[in-house]
């Protein structure tokens, strides 16, 4: 784990996934500069999205964005920039084709 973490890639969008996000920045001691948000639906991503951003502070320049499961270009982007993966799913096909995209570092959970 990263001290200076910036990107967290979360796959999933329920309680686990909005608790991985909470502990993330508990242990940074600050709030995540950037969190990707990967799921198969929209709406519950977009719920969690919104949950995350009335939870940080209103100075808080966090950016929010999602990505659905079945956009494997817009994960591979996501992947390529993530400083930790959380896969808060309990999906039991793989959640992306090629761990090479991974930077050097990056903490899966």
């Amino acid at each position: 784990f990263q001290p200076n973490a910036q990107h967290l890639v979360i796959f999933g969008a329920g309680a686990q996934a909005e608790c991985h996000v909470e502990i993330m920045q508990v242990a940074l001691q600050r709030t995540i500069q950037k969190v990707t948000i990967v799921n198969r639906t929209k709406e519950r991503a977009e719920a969690l999205r919104s949950r995350l951003l009335s939870l940080s502070s209103s100075s808080s320049s966090q950016v929010i964005d999602v990505v659905l499961l079945s956009d494997e270009e817009g994960i591979s982007k996501a992947l390529s920039t993530a400083d930790v993966v959380a896969a808060t799913t309990n999906a039991s096909e793989p959640l992306w084709k090629d761990g090479s995209i991974l930077k050097k570092g990056c903490l899966i959970t």
